[in-house]
C-alpha cells in the first residue's frame, strides 16, 4: 500500500515538472518569436 503511494506521488512530481518545463519552453519559444518579429 505504501509503496503506491510512493510511485504516485513520484508520478505527480515529474508530471508537475514536466508541466513546468512545457510552460517555460513555451514562454522561451514566445520570447524568441516576439524578439525576431519585434
Amino acid at each position: 500500500m505504501e509503496v503506491m503511494l510512493l510511485k504516485s506521488a513520484q508520478k505527480q512530481e515529474k508530471w508537475k515538472f514536466w508541466v513546468k518545463n512545457m510552460k517555460s519552453q513555451k514562454s522561451i519559444i514566445i520570447a524568441f518569436h516576439v524578439a525576431k518579429n519585434g
